[in-house]
């Protein structure tokens, strides 16, 4: 069985939603264990969007945690977009 980790994005504004989607970008990491982003969508949309990546996320509930594999998101709701400003 493949390990599970769970990923949150760190500081809003900082480089921690840019740096995962770089780490996300090498295969060999997808290869060694299931991903699950936990935080708000657009802040990891925006990191990928910074490191110029592509992210594509399949977003979970709760309830489905127990089942997911490869990489999946799960939405929380912190902060609005508005309120992110990156420097």
């Amino acid at each position: 069985m493949r390990p599970r980790i769970g990923i949150v994005p760190g500081d809003p504004s900082g480089i921690g939603p840019e740096l995962i989607a770089k780490l996300l970008a090498y295969e060999t990491v997808l290869d060694q264990a299931d991903l699950l982003l936990i935080g708000d969508g657009h802040l990891w949309e925006n990191g990928a969007k910074q490191a110029n990546l592509p992210l594509e996320l399949a977003t979970i509930c709760e309830e489905t945690i127990s089942g997911f594999t490869g990489i999946c998101h799960l939405n929380l709701e912190t902060i609005a977009p508005e309120e992110v400003q990156v420097a």
